[in-house]
């Protein structure tokens, strides 16, 4: 299966090649108060749509390469937690906060898939 930005380097919008991968999931709830229990994100586009207290999503290590983009948005009613995987960072830190109705993007800047950064 093709990802979202191979489909959008050949010249598809970033929608229709949203459309034709199936990368999004729409309707996450937040997990765990760690980076093992938080949610996994498993597509480009993640919208988390209920966020308790102290809950989040963690950023995958599996099946991504450098430069891969991963979308997240908190249309939940607490800050959403978002943790890099296991041994990795965000920005250098330990995890990055998204405040409700707001959204991030967060690109694998390493090798090992342990590297993060957002904008």
């Amino acid at each position: 299966m093709p990802r979202t930005k191979d489909l959008t380097g050949s010249g598809f919008s970033p929608l229709q090649a949203t459309s034709i991968t199936g990368g999004l999931d729409p309707a996450v709830t937040a997990l765990g108060t760690t980076g093992p229990t938080a949610y996994p994100i498993g597509q480009p586009i993640t919208k988390v749509t209920t966020t308790a207290a102290s809950t989040g999503v963690i950023l995958p290590v599996i099946n991504v390469t450098i430069g891969d983009t991963f979308e997240v948005s908190n249309d939940g009613a607490n800050t959403l937690t978002v943790y890099p995987p296991a041994g990795g960072t965000i920005d250098a830190g330990a995890t990055k906060t998204i405040a409700a109705a707001g959204w991030n993007l967060f690109q694998l800047w390493s090798a090992d898939g342990l590297t993060w950064k957002s904008k």
